[in-house]
């Protein structure tokens, strides 16, 4: 039986992961400097004007962040192919990323099988966007590996010790 940890175990361990940015890195910020400036309102969204956004400040954006609509977050990796996935993530990050690489296609391949939506794939790679993709695979199962660590030691007889867990789920507000 694995001993249980108590909160300032489990703060001293994880308390630097905790404490990471999720996808800030200095080479992601002048990317994102040399994307054109985007604009995404609630009629691109919708297809309506004045209609009500009942989220404060979520009407519209303007930046160079890389934000893709709800409708495309939304979309099946399956109805767009591994083909079309990469030239969606190449458009809206800036990149030229080739179909011809091995291991992206693999990759995009097994987002596909998992039936995730445009929107999970691209919250997940986002943040590796920018690097070297020859170890991306590596860089997702770690980290997914450290997120189910921290989700397990975190939770002592049904209670969670420490409020620096993540919540699992985010609302991307640049993929989305």
């Amino acid at each position: 039986m694995t001993r249980k940890m108590n909160r300032n175990e489990w703060f001293s361990q994880y308390f630097p992961d905790t404490l990471k940015p999720l996808d800030w890195t200095k080479q992601a910020d002048i990317k994102y400097e040399s994307l054109p400036e985007v604009t995404l309102s609630a009629f691109t969204k919708i297809g309506r004007e004045n209609l009500p956004i009942l989220v404060l400040k979520q009407q519209s954006y303007t930046g160079r962040k890389p934000i893709i609509p709800s409708s495309l977050a939304d979309t099946p990796c399956a109805d767009l192919g591994a083909a079309r996935l990469l030239e969606k993530l190449n458009t809206v990050l800036g990149t030229s990323y080739n179909p011809e690489k091995p291991s992206l296609s693999t990759l995009l391949e097994d987002y596909i099988t998992k039936d995730y939506d445009f929107g999970t794939l691209y919250g997940h790679l986002r943040p590796f966007w920018y690097d070297s993709l020859s170890d991306i695979e590596h860089k997702l199962r770690t980290r997914e590996a450290k997120d189910l660590e921290m989700r397990r030691d975190v939770l002592v007889n049904n209670r969670i010790i420490s409020s620096l867990l993540r919540p699992r789920r985010v609302w991307d507000l640049y993929s989305n």
